[in-house]
């Protein structure tokens, strides 16, 4: 999903703001997000190196019930971009949080930084991952 060069005032009162999977991309753009889960979240169930976001040069508002960000790979935010996140739980969740630029402003009823994923590598099925055991062995530093 890429959003680039728009205006989006988003409202979801049952779900999240904005719910992908592999990758959403937000370029050139506003984005104002209210939500009673989470605020973005992209999230690949199969692919641990997929459910990436990237932010840059944008302005994103996020007031979430839940987490503000949450993906399940690589969070990157760079350029000009300016994020500001109001959330009842993590402010930024994802296994790498990159802060390459631009200015985040959390306020958050847990972590505001969580760069360790929302659950254990360890415990992922490996018959129903793309990856081969060599990227959970990169990772995680065992061997299956």
């Amino acid at each position: 999903m890429t959003v680039d060069s728009v205006t989006l005032d988003l409202t979801s009162e049952a779900k999240d703001g904005i719910n992908a999977t592999t990758a959403v991309t937000i370029k050139n753009a506003t984005v104002n997000i209210t939500a009673t889960d989470d605020g973005i979240q992209v999230e690949d169930e199969t692919d641990v190196n997929s459910g990436d976001l990237t932010i840059t040069d944008s302005t994103v508002t996020i007031n979430a019930t839940d987490k503000g960000i949450t993906v399940t790979d690589e969070l990157t935010v760079e350029g000009n971009s300016k994020v500001t996140v109001v959330a009842g739980d993590e402010g930024l969740e994802g296994r790498y949080i990159n802060l390459t630029g631009g200015t985040v402003d959390i306020t958050a009823g847990d972590d505001g930084i969580n760069a360790t994923g929302g659950r254990p590598r360890t415990v992922l099925i490996l018959q129903s991952l793309t990856n081969s055991t060599s990227d959970l062995e990169n990772e995680v530093g065992h061997q299956y």
